[in-house]
């Protein structure tokens, strides 16, 4: 299987939040490293930054959990996805197309499902409703 995760759920990995645990059970099944692009690195880094900004994590748990995240990566659980922007944002723009006036995508919904279809996965992990539907729709199998 080819699995690609959106942010939302690798945060889920690393934070303590109500979907963790559901995150935790779907990565026992996971036999290869999932795919990280520049889109889901930067937001990441950032999603950490807003969590410090609005109080719901320290800057010394932030610290620790964007090491967390690297070594991730050293270790294979992760790997850093080089991937043509140029097609992403070909493929977005068609998804937008098709599926924006009928499920209310975002962007950055967009972006993960067509970084996920151009990456050639089969599997995409996510726990965002829209984003989910957009996967969906756009022929992926969607977890958990």
């Amino acid at each position: 299987m080819n699995y690609y995760a959106d942010t939302g759920f690798l945060l889920s990995l690393h934070l303590h939040e109500t979907t963790s645990a559901a995150a935790a059970a779907i990565m026992q099944t996971v036999t290869e490293p999932l795919p990280v692009t520049p889109l889901v690195a930067l937001e990441f880094r950032n999603a950490l930054r807003l969590a410090v900004f609005r109080q719901m994590i320290t800057e010394k748990q932030r610290a620790a959990v964007w090491t967390a995240f690297g070594q991730d990566i050293a270790h294979g659980a992760l790997e850093l996805a080089s991937a043509d922007a140029e097609a992403a944002y070909a493929e977005a723009e068609s998804l937008c197309d098709q599926f924006t006036g009928t499920t209310g995508v975002r962007t950055l919904d967009l972006l993960h499902v067509a970084f996920g279809r151009i990456l050639g996965r089969t599997e995409f992990l996510s726990f965002d409703k829209r984003q989910r539907s957009l996967a969906a729709l756009a022929g992926l199998n969607v977890l958990p």
